[in-house]
């Protein structure tokens, strides 16, 4: 099963950032607008219903 993007929020200025499953850096991100520390927001693309039961 792939793996879903993440959605990743500025903790200073508040700037949304997405980031590819298949990126190999997905902790420690610096926001590209101000400099600031990203945090995970959430995932994009991932419907926990329809994975409901361990499928």
């Amino acid at each position: 099963m792939k793996r879903p993007d993440m959605l990743y929020e500025c903790l200073e200025c508040g700037n949304q950032e997405t980031v590819k499953s298949n990126d190999h850096k997905i902790d420690g991100r610096c926001c590209k607008v101000c400099g600031g520390h990203n945090m995970p927001k959430g995932y994009i693309g991932f419907d926990s219903a329809k994975n409901k039961g361990g499928d």
